[in-house]
C-alpha cells in the first residue's frame, strides 16, 4: 500500500497540454477598454507578469493597473482541462475552467448553478502579442457581451 507521503511525492508525467498557456509567460504591457452594463467606456493601461512556478506546473499571474491589483494561478488537470483561480485587492475571487482549441484559450467561470456568467478568451495569439476579452452572458451562453478588452504587447 502506498503511503500518503509517497503518493504526494510521485512525479506525474507532464502532458503536452500543460504547455498550451506558454504563450502567456513573460512580461506584458496591456492597453484596452472596459464597458459597464450601460456601455460606458473606461480606458485601461496595465502590466502583467506571468511566470511558471512550482516545478513549472503552475502559471502565476501578477496583474497591476491603476485601479486593480490581482493574481491568478492556472494549472492543467489531465482529463479536466485548465483550471484558474483569480484573487484581487478588492476582495474579488473567481474560479474558472476551460480549454485551448482553435488557437484560442477560453476559461469560463464556475458558477454554483448551471448558467455560465462570464468567460475570458485569449485569441489573436502571436509570439509578441494577443488579445484578451472578458465577456458576460445573461442567457446561459447563447449570447456574450464584451465587458473588457485588453491588447497585450510583450515588453
Amino acid at each position: 500500500m502506498l503511503s500518503l507521503f509517497a503518493f504526494l511525492t510521485l512525479a506525474p508525467s507532464t502532458p503536452p497540454e500543460s504547455h498550451q498557456f506558454d504563450f502567456w509567460v513573460g512580461d506584458w504591457k496591456c492597453e484596452g477598454i472596459s464597458y459597464d452594463a450601460q456601455g460606458h467606456e473606461t480606458k485601461t493601461t496595465a502590466t502583467n507578469h506571468i511566470r511558471r512556478i512550482l516545478k513549472g506546473n503552475v502559471i502565476e499571474e501578477q496583474f497591476t493597473s491603476a485601479t486593480l491589483h490581482g493574481t491568478s494561478h492556472s494549472v492543467y488537470v489531465p482529463g479536466r482541462g485548465w483550471r484558474q483561480t483569480w484573487v484581487d485587492g478588492q476582495g474579488g475571487y473567481i474560479a474558472l475552467a476551460g480549454s485551448f482549441a482553435d488557437g484560442k484559450m477560453t476559461l469560463e467561470t464556475l458558477p454554483g448553478g448551471a448558467v455560465k456568467a462570464s468567460r475570458m478568451v485569449f485569441d489573436s495569439i502571436t509570439p509578441k502579442s494577443f488579445d484578451w476579452r472578458w465577456e458576460a452572458t445573461t442567457d446561459g451562453g447563447k449570447n456574450w457581451r464584451l465587458a473588457w478588452l485588453l491588447h497585450y504587447t510583450r515588453k
